[in-house]
This record gives structure tokens, C-alpha cells and sequence, in this order.
């Protein structure tokens, strides 16, 4: 009963949430996980790992920067503990997710429409959305519907919200679901974005930026704040990552425009660069960065037949990792934990058999292992 509510609860809205109450249903969520499966696993180690370069980020960091250490470090706990909570129960949640009648789905596509109308929700991608690609993996006998669905409600959200992320969603649904592009391009672009990630402020120009300003001034300042990170990386940076207390930017780069993100002191500590990949990458190196790609991101798994809609999930999770701060902001931890959660246990049949999916080898094997 509580592991079913504990799935009810992520699926609150992201619009009515904020990060005190974020943190504390991680923490519930963390808490109740070790009664369910109190052994120690690789996410207890990920946590003290986490908990290793806060220490240490504390003694490095000066004073003005160990006020924002956590609010630096909260969104990865959240993280870690939502993950660990859906990994001791992730055979009841793949039941939960499959069992939900399509009716219910769409009484929560009509919740959230109604949520953004009333609230003004600046949409992002949220457990609901996970929940729609876990199912499509999972249970392909109600594809069809599932994607209508999908693709309905993520346009009908584009039409009444301030972004084009549900847009783009809706274009990645489409393009992987119904034109099946080769899974050798799918793989090869897929990596290309997470080899690609870390050496992305070297790789922008100022020539691009400037064009960018002219049509979509929020790419523009996304853009220079990642060139003005990667400014402040050295080799001991690109190895062990800044740490927490630390800015995500230089405040004194030589900026294509001014302005306050970029160039004042506290906004550069307080706002992330709003692209999780590569603040994962500035905040605790190369090597945590490779970790959490092969590990959370599925990257050991692209050699197998993975199905369309595997591919849909994960690039659904890299766009919204790619665009936003999921990993830098705590009321939407739980949401990339629940789409990683996806990853890690929607697991397709093999290559053998044709790439179709089963209800997960977890479910088949209940609390085992």
C-alpha cells in the first residue's frame, strides 16, 4: 500500500511542487526503501561517493560559496534517494505502471491540462510523461492507443503552454515510433550527444550565438553559459569536477552581451548552466560523468536489438537533461529518476527474439538479487 502510494505522489505535478517538499518526499521515499530492501547496493555506494565530494567541497569551498552548497548538492540526493526507493520496488512498479487502465492515464493527461491552465505551469517533463514511455516499452499490445495518447496530450500541452518542449517530445515520439530510422543512426546519435556534451563550451562560437540571439534569445544565454563553464575548467577540473560551493560560470568571461545570469555573482552560484549533462560533468568530473552515462543513460545497453520505444525513452531523457536543469533542481530530481528508473529496468527481450519487450526481468524475478 505505501510502495503504491509512494508512486502516487511522484506523479504530483511538478507545477504544484516545490523543493522543500521535493526533498522531503526524497527523503520519505529513501527512508521507506531500506524497509522494503535494507541491503546495500551501488546506489548506497553512488550516495557515499556524493556524500565524499560534499565533504570535501565543503573544506575547498570559500564562505560566500558554502552558502550554496545545498542548494548545489539537494537536487542529487533527491536524485539518488527517489532512484534507490523505485530500485527496492521496481518489480511493484513496473506492475503499477503496466496495470494502470488507459483510462487513468487519461484522467491524469486531463489533470495536468488542467494544471497548466489554472496554475500556468511552465511545462517540463514530468512522471506522468515517464510513466507513458515505461508503458509503451512494456505492454505492446496497447501501442496504438498509448500513442495517440501520448502525442495528443503532448500537443494539446504545447497549445495551452509557455514552451516548446512538449513539441519536441511529441517530434521525438513520432520520428522513433512511426519512422523507425535505423538503430545503428539512433546509436550513433545518441552518442554523439553524450561524448559531445563535455567539450560542448569549446565548440560554440560567438558567431553562433550571435545568430542564435537574433531568433531565440533563451538558446543564446544557454549557449554562453556553458562557454563561460567551460572557461573555468582546468585539468584538475576535467578530472575531479569543481565541487560543490563553486559558480557554474566565470562572472568575468568575456561574454558575447551582458547580462545578470552571466554576470553577476550570485545568479552565477545560484543558476545552473540548464543543461544537467554537462553540470554533472562541471560539478564532479569526467570520470562521474562517464559513470552516470554508462550506468543511468543505458550506454552498456545499446548493443542489444533495443525496441523503438526503449529508443524513444532514452532520447527523451537526453533532450530533457540536454535542455534543462533536472539534475541542478530539486523539485524535478524525482522526475529524472523516474525516467532513469525506466532505463535501468524496462528491459527488452533480446536481439533474438525480435527486440520485443517483457514486463522487465525484475517483475519476472520479483525482490530478487
Amino acid at each position: 500500500m505505501l510502495t503504491r502510494l509512494g508512486f502516487f505522489v511522484l506523479l504530483f505535478p511538478v507545477a504544484l511542487l516545490q523543493s522543500l517538499p521535493a526533498a522531503l518526499i526524497g527523503a520519505g521515499l529513501w527512508l521507506y526503501s531500506f524497509a522494503v530492501r535494507p541491503k546495500l547496493n551501488l546506489l548506497d555506494l553512488a550516495l557515499g561517493l556524493l556524500l565524499l565530494a560534499l565533504g570535501l567541497s565543503w573544506t575547498s569551498a570559500p564562505d560566500y560559496g558554502r552558502s550554496f552548497i545545498d542548494t548545489h548538492v539537494a537536487s542529487y540526493l533527491v536524485f539518488l534517494f527517489t532512484l534507490r526507493f523505485l530500485y527496492a520496488c521496481r518489480a511493484e512498479l513496473l506492475r503499477f505502471v503496466v496495470d494502470l487502465p488507459l483510462y487513468g492515464y487519461l484522467a491524469l493527461c486531463a489533470f495536468y491540462l488542467v494544471v497548466q491552465l489554472k496554475v500556468g505551469y511552465e511545462y517540463e517533463v514530468g512522471t506522468l510523461e515517464a510513466f507513458l514511455l515505461m508503458r509503451l516499452v512494456l505492454d505492446p499490445r496497447v501501442r496504438q492507443p498509448l500513442l495517440a495518447l501520448l502525442v495528443a496530450y503532448l500537443l494539446l500541452m504545447y497549445a495551452v503552454s509557455t514552451r516548446g518542449t512538449p513539441l519536441v517530445i511529441a517530434l521525438i515520439v513520432l520520428t522513433v515510433q512511426w519512422l523507425r530510422p535505423p538503430r545503428l543512426l539512433l546509436r550513433t546519435a545518441y552518442l554523439a550527444v553524450l561524448l559531445g556534451t563535455p567539450l560542448l563550451g569549446l565548440l560554440l562560437s560567438a558567431e553562433l550565438t550571435d545568430r542564435l540571439s537574433v531568433v531565440d534569445d533563451n538558446a543564446s544565454i544557454r549557449f554562453e553559459m556553458i562557454k563561460g563553464a567551460s572557461a573555468n575548467l582546468g585539468l584538475q577540473q576535467v578530472l575531479f569536477g569543481s565541487g560543490f560551493g563553486e559558480p557554474f560560470r566565470a562572472p568575468d568571461y568575456a561574454y558575447a552581451f551582458r547580462h545578470p545570469l552571466l554576470n553577476d555573482p550570485y545568479w552565477v552560484h545560484q543558476v545552473s548552466n540548464h543543461n544537467s549533462l554537462f553540470d554533472l560533468f562541471l560539478r564532479l568530473g569526467l570520470p562521474a560523468y562517464a559513470l552516470f552515462c554508462l550506468v543511468f543513460l543505458g550506454v552498456w545497453r545499446l548493443r542489444e536489438g533495443l525496441p523503438p520505444a526503449y529508443y524513444t525513452l532514452l532520447f527523451v531523457v537526453l533532450f530533457s537533461l540536454s535542455i534543462n536543469a533536472y539534475l541542478d533542481k530539486t523539485k524535478l530530481a524525482p522526475c529524472i529518476a523516474v525516467l532513469v528508473a525506466g532505463i535501468l529496468f524496462c528491459v527488452p527481450r533480446s536481439a533474438g527474439e525480435r527486440g520485443v519487450p517483457r514486463v522487465g526481468r525484475w517483475a519476472v524475478r520479483g525482490q530478487r538479487g
